[in-house]
């Protein structure tokens, strides 16, 4: 879905990075894309069906011990459709972009 949303459908794109902090009421997607130069632009997929595909995976990858996990960081790679997905369980600033940290994030990010 991410591949696919109209976001990225007619750019030329080599990487797509997405967070989703996800909490029990709501998710908040930010999301960047990246050039084969490297260079990242804000890039958020537009389709809010995403939203809820990221609460279902929240709730089908819960493991006992753990709980569910509160953000996840997915990286795709065009060249070969690679798919890395992260999680974080405790601290949701770790990859909230802020003003103050999108330049180390997106660099951080990339895929």
């Amino acid at each position: 879905m991410i591949v696919q949303d109209e976001r990225y459908s007619g750019r030329n794109w080599e990487g797509i990075a997405v967070v989703a902090i996800v909490d029990d009421d709501s998710v908040d997607m930010t999301g960047f894309v990246y050039d084969a130069d490297g260079k990242a632009s804000p890039g958020t997929p537009r389709n809010a069906d995403i939203m809820d595909e990221f609460e279902d995976f929240r709730k089908a990858t819960a493991t006992d011990g753990n709980g569910p996990w509160r953000a996840a960081l997915v990286q795709i790679r065009k060249s070969d459709m690679n798919v890395k997905v992260r999680f974080e369980y405790d601290d949701l600033k770790k990859w909230k972009v802020t003003p103050g940290n999108m330049e180390s994030l997106k660099a951080a990010f990339h895929p």
